[in-house]
């Protein structure tokens, strides 16, 4: 893939590439948003407007609503512009028969599974 290309453009982000990858986040050419939406995630102090926030969480939402299984990027991408805000507003679509609906109950219940996760393993963990 191009995990490579973007750990690059992280490494050698400068402001003008910061503002080119932000621009491509609002390109008619899904597959452009995507691929911008990905690079960013490595780039250090992109300067995400809350536009910006939106195309890559409908990025995120497009992904995950896709196929029996997500993408480990995605879930990256998911857990890079995670928020309680954006969380809440995700479990109010998984009640929702909208279209939007499995690609929220996807990313909510890796969130879920994480957390469950992490609880056990607290709770096994010895004490002081």
């Amino acid at each position: 893939g191009d995990g490579g290309v973007r750990r690059l453009a992280g490494a050698v982000a400068d402001n003008e590439l910061r503002r080119q990858l932000r621009a491509r986040l609002h390109d008619p050419d899904r597959r452009v948003v995507r691929r911008a939406a990905h690079a960013l995630r490595h780039v250090r102090h992109p300067g995400l407007t809350p536009a910006d926030l939106a195309a890559v969480r409908a990025v995120v939402v497009d992904e995950a609503g896709r196929g029996h299984w997500m993408n480990p990027s995605t879930e990256r991408l998911a857990t890079w512009v995670w928020d309680p805000g954006w969380e809440a507003e995700l479990r109010g679509l998984v009640d929702d028969h909208g279209p939007l609906r499995a690609a929220a109950r996807r990313l909510v219940g890796r969130v879920d599974d994480r957390r469950r996760l992490r609880a056990q393993l607290d709770a096994e963990r010895p004490g002081p």
